[in-house]
């Protein structure tokens, strides 16, 4: 995260929060963005994936956020738990 937004990055997919994420006083935040799923297999050149606008919806809790997003076409995302600091486990698609 920066001040001018966040990348995401999963075991089969990207994302992008497109503006500053600010928490309230509780620790809740919503935020827009784009999810992009990946697929398995190598990438091809010049290959465009499908990317949809998300609201990301969460809260932060000490070192601890948890993150949900909502794409435009129902599908839900996560929740997922981030811990700051901690070393990320991802598991790329094949």
């Amino acid at each position: 995260l920066s001040e001018a937004g966040g990348v995401l990055d999963y075991d089969c997919a990207a994302g992008t929060i497109d503006g500053p994420l600010l928490p309230r006083a509780d620790g809740t935040f919503e935020a827009r963005g784009r999810h992009t799923p990946g697929t398995g297999g190598p990438e091809r050149m010049g290959e465009v994936r499908p990317s949809f606008q998300t609201r990301y919806r969460g809260a932060v809790r000490g070192t601890r956020m948890t993150l949900q997003g909502e794409m435009e076409n129902g599908v839900v995302l996560g929740p997922f738990t981030l811990v700051r600091g901690a070393e990320p486990i991802i598991m790329r698609c094949l």
